[in-house]
């Protein structure tokens, strides 16, 4: 299989997991927000692939890589379903980052990110669209521990970890670097 056909194959493989993600109920407006943000990316990739059919393999790599951050994205959106905590604090932390990390765009109107929050892995992260293409929504995903996840006293961690998240923000809220972190 040659390069551009994997990355045909690869886009038609998102789509199928896209549209697989609704089995889950994530609220009454965040899966619609989150199907069509995704949705919206993923049309803008295929419609790059099929209009430069003979495109570089630098070109390849790069749809490539969005192709690969869009997929994880939904992989992990997919695992925050209604009721996975046993705790209100999830929505507390929905609403603050919400809040912070409002992007404001070309015509000066500000929109939310779409945010979930997950029980994933080990660590505490946030993956983040550090600048989302021009019209765009970001895409904030903030992800517990998942052995911890019902012991809200231990996520104090994440007034950091939100902090981090709205340097990158273009809204009001700006801060300066953590001296604590790495680079």
């Amino acid at each position: 299989m040659d390069p551009f056909t994997f990355l045909s194959e690869e886009c038609r493989s998102v789509r199928a997991a896209l549209n697989e993600t609704l089995r889950h109920d994530y609220g009454p407006t965040r899966s619609q927000d989150y199907f069509v943000e995704c949705k919206k990316r993923l049309d803008e990739i295929q419609q790059a692939i099929d209009e430069d059919p003979g495109m570089d393999s630098a070109t390849i790599a790069n749809r490539m890589r969005s192709l690969g951050a869009l997929g994880s994205r939904i992989s992990l959106i997919e695992r925050s379903h209604l009721g996975e905590f046993s705790w209100p604090f999830s929505e507390g932390i929905r609403q603050i980052a919400e809040g912070l990390f409002l992007e404001e765009q070309l015509d000066g109107n500000r929109f939310p990110p779409i945010v979930h929050v997950i029980a994933e892995g080990m660590d505490y992260q946030i993956v983040d669209d550090v600048l989302p293409s021009i019209g765009n929504r970001r895409i904030v995903i903030v992800a517990f521990p998942r052995q911890l996840k019902h012991h809200v006293l231990l996520h104090s961690i994440f007034g950091h970890e939100l902090g981090h998240t709205a340097f990158n923000s273009t809204g009001l809220v700006k801060s300066s670097r953590c001296r604590s972190c790495p680079p």
